[in-house]
């Protein structure tokens, strides 16, 4: 696990780290949240294995918001190390790039959905496509 970023911490470890690609805010929308530098470090490599933007839909949830928008109890989002992306300009070559260089750069959470793309830095590699025709219970 890396550094947990507040975005006190952010300019100066983002100059540090070389962050080219993405701010504090698209990773944390809430007041008091935070983001694992882990993660940024491989969204940043992802970035940049993709060659195109990958837009952070959600990155860290506090308990309640997490709640809100239905996300698992025991989501890593609660702990800064989980972000959903998605693409603008969609296509399957894109989105073959995207899986395949989410693995490459080391995140352990694949998760595909029809309006996004989980991506988070679980220890064990974990690929699936999302079931919406299941019912919730």
């Amino acid at each position: 696990m890396g550094l947990r970023l507040t975005r006190e911490m952010w300019d100066d470890w983002a100059l540090e780290n070389r962050i080219r690609f993405f701010k504090f805010s698209e990773f944390v929308k809430e007041e008091g949240g935070y983001i694992d530098s882990d993660l940024v470090l491989k969204m940043e490599r992802l970035r940049e294995y993709c060659g195109f933007p990958l837009i952070i839909t959600s990155g860290y949830r506090s308990a309640q918001k997490n709640k809100d928008v239905g996300g698992a109890s025991a989501s890593l989002h609660l702990e800064g190390r989980a972000v959903d992306v998605s693409i603008r300009g969609f296509s399957p070559s894109m989105l073959y790039r995207l899986v395949k260089g989410a693995f490459l750069v080391g995140f352990g959470g694949v998760i595909l959905y029809p309006s996004h793309v989980h991506l988070d830095i679980r220890e064990v590699e974990v690929f699936m496509v999302a079931d919406y025709n299941k019912k919730k219970t």
